[in-house]
């Protein structure tokens, strides 16, 4: 399936942030990170959606090694819900497995400093985990 120029937004849903990611066609590119307190992150990602015209949603979903659902799981499909709902958009989930640790392994290459508030590792993951799901399909 060639996806062309369907645009779509990647999201490594955490406690504490949500890493954001965009694509309009075969590549994912990161986009920014959003804070979850007082739900900053929900109105970001609902404009982001209507401003961009975003066709469907890729969070990733936290498995463990195994491919088991864990804890986290849950709280990632209330949030992807919260948004479905109020976008009207679809969600597909991908395992996310590793993102965060192959996000810090681009920032170690790149020779950039990795700091935990600045969110850069949750939107390279998110960007890795959107671009998954469009390899997937291609």
């Amino acid at each position: 399936m060639n996806l062309g120029k369907r645009r779509y937004i990647g999201l490594d849903v955490g406690t504490v942030r949500v890493g954001v990611a965009i694509s309009r066609g075969e590549y994912a590119h990161p986009y920014a990170t959003y804070a979850r307190a007082n739900k900053v992150a929900e109105r970001a990602i609902l404009a982001l959606i209507a401003e961009e015209a975003i066709e469907q949603l890729v969070a990733g979903m936290p498995l463990d090694q195994d491919n088991n659902r864990t804890t986290a799981c849950e709280m990632v499909e209330n949030f992807c819900n919260r948004l479905v709902k109020r976008s009207r958009i679809t969600v597909e989930y991908v395992d996310e497995y590793a993102s965060s640790a192959e996000a810090r392994q681009i920032l170690e290459q790149r020779g950039e400093r990795i700091e935990k508030e600045s969110g850069k590792v949750d939107a390279i993951a998110a960007a890795l985990i959107l671009q998954r799901f469009i390899d997937k399909k291609n």
